[in-house]
Formats: structure tokens, C-alpha cells, sequence
């Protein structure tokens, strides 16, 4: 495996030093992490404006009942 940016981009993943892979893998799972929770952050986000339509249309329906009932 080439290493394809950083400081030894181009280099084969043998030639890198050991404290540089630890760094990698450390910054590699604190930037996934943190991917991952935008990704749950705009999913849900993206849920909730779901429903909040979902009941704008109901609470309409209801109020549009409402009126033709009185």
C-alpha cells in the first residue's frame, strides 16, 4: 500500500515509521468519528423536518375538519 498524501505520500506503507502510522490511525478514527456523527446529525435532521411536514399536513387536515364541521 503508497501512502497517497502527507508527509510520505508516495511512500510504500513499510517505509513509514511506526509513530507515524499511530498518529494516522489515531487522527483516522477521531476524523471517522466525527464524520459519522455529522452524518447521524443531518440524517436525523433530515428525519424530523420529515415528520414536522407530516404533521403540518395533519394538524391542517384536522383544523380544514374542523371548519367544515361548525
Amino acid at each position: 500500500m503508497v501512502i497517497e498524501f502527507g508527509k510520505f505520500k508516495g511512500k510504500d506503507i513499510r517505509e513509514v515509521p511506526l509513530d507515524y502510522l499511530n498518529w494516522l490511525a489515531d487522527s483516522s478514527r477521531n476524523n471517522l468519528a466525527q464524520v459519522e456523527n455529522e452524518i447521524e446529525r443531518r440524517e436525523l435532521g433530515a428525519e424530523r423536518e420529515k415528520l414536522e411536514k407530516e404533521r403540518r399536513r395533519f394538524d391542517d387536515a384536522r383544523a380544514a375538519c374542523t371548519q367544515s364541521e361548525e
